[in-house]
């Protein structure tokens, strides 16, 4: 099923597209028999290594594969061998350096969680770092920002990567709600209780008794209107008219 990647002659910007094909194509046909094998993997990848650049390194781990006993060393450990031994053989080392660096100081910027770590990953793949260590995870939270990594460090504490990777997500949408919250109404207490000024609702918030409210135009303060007037006010004077009441007969 599917289709085996091209043969590999040696040309180290070619390797990382040849290994990850020869991957993809072991993971399409996993259900077949033999494709879990460790050993019968290793002799598929030599197979598609061909030419004098790759041949003495390919008879090479053909010779040590045959001095093998496939009743105690076909483990899956043997295939992770390989895989590192073909990325340092083959693969540049140099762009391997540059995206570890590029990973040491990858930051997330918020709320943009996906691309962090879509980012994250690609230069994981990129610096030959697995995923499922602790090195990668503790690189990972110390891309966050402090806000978030404060939420995702919080008990119960996740046990691996895709755990950590998944309470940053939901803490991330989780700041994103509560940010949205408090934007509709400033006036929320986040303290457990609410507060709110009488008779001015929440923007964003319409309808109920406040929906039905009239708001004149005589007097206007914060973008709340009413029809409230000092006392003693007179009509169109400019000042208020305060009667002596002594004076009255």
């Amino acid at each position: 099923m599917g289709s085996l990647p091209a043969i590999f002659s040696g040309n180290r910007a070619e390797a990382e597209h040849f290994i990850n094909g020869v991957q993809a194509y072991i993971w399409l046909n996993r259900e077949v028999p033999g494709f879990t094998s460790p050993m019968k993997k290793i002799a598929l990848v030599l197979t598609l290594m061909q030419g004098d650049k790759v041949a003495d390194w390919a008879n090479d781990i053909g010779q040590a594969l045959d001095e093998l006993n496939p009743a105690t060393d076909n483990i899956p450990a043997l295939w992770t061998t390989f895989l590192e031994e073909f990325q340092e053989q083959y693969l540049d080392m140099q762009a391997v350096d540059q995206a570890r660096t590029e990973l040491e100081s990858l930051t997330m910027k918020m709320p943009y969680i996906d691309e962090y770590i879509s980012k994250f990953e690609d230069l994981c793949r990129k610096s030959n770092y697995m995923t499922g260590n602790s090195e990668v995870t503790y690189m990972f939270l110390k891309g966050l920002p402090k806000s978030l990594l404060e939420d995702v460090l919080k008990a119960p504490q996740a046990m691996d990567y895709p755990a950590t990777k998944e309470q940053a997500i939901q803490a991330t949408r989780t700041q994103q709600l509560l940010q949205n919250i408090l934007r509709q109404c400033p006036q929320a207490n986040l303290t457990g209780q609410s507060y709110r000024p009488p008779f001015i609702p929440c923007s964003g918030f319409r309808g109920g008794a406040f929906g039905n409210f009239q708001r004149n135009n005589s007097y206007q303060r914060g973008g709340f209107q009413t029809n409230y007037r000092p006392l003693g006010y007179m009509g169109n004077n400019n000042r208020p008219n305060y009667q002596n009441q002594s004076n009255q007969t």
